[in-house]
């Protein structure tokens, strides 16, 4: 399988983004959540508090990046209401390989549109 960059811009500084920093620290952590295992009790009861601190972190991030997101939808109404229109029609189309054609369509102009905003945007 391809690999697909995370981002494709030029950094303006050598500083992470912000919301690219939490989601790299986020990601190492599940890593480490996959990999740890509790063999105590104590062990156990820190695991949970990993755990409740991820879920906290990843509560805030999310906030974060749906700050960012109606910021930049903001500028970009048209392609919002063309991508509602067309994650509606997704929902109702047929889960089935009968419509591989209507669903290459639907991502291809799916695919145009993001294209124009990352292209505006980054």
């Amino acid at each position: 399988m391809p690999t697909i960059p995370i981002r494709t811009r030029a950094r303006v500084s050598d500083e992470p983004d912000l919301i690219d920093a939490i989601t790299a620290i986020d990601n190492e952590l599940v890593e480490w959540i996959l990999h740890a295992r509790p063999t105590n009790d104590e062990e156990k009861a820190e695991m949970r508090q990993v755990l409740l601190l991820r879920t906290q972190i990843d509560q805030k991030l999310n906030a974060l990046v749906l700050v960012r997101m109606k910021l930049a939808t903001t500028h970009f109404r048209a392609q919002s209401k063309r991508l509602g229109e067309i994650s509606k029609a997704m929902q109702a189309t047929a889960k089935s390989v009968g419509t591989v054609k209507e669903v290459l369509k639907t991502v291809g102009e799916v695919t145009t549109i993001v294209g124009s905003i990352a292209s505006a945007v980054l």
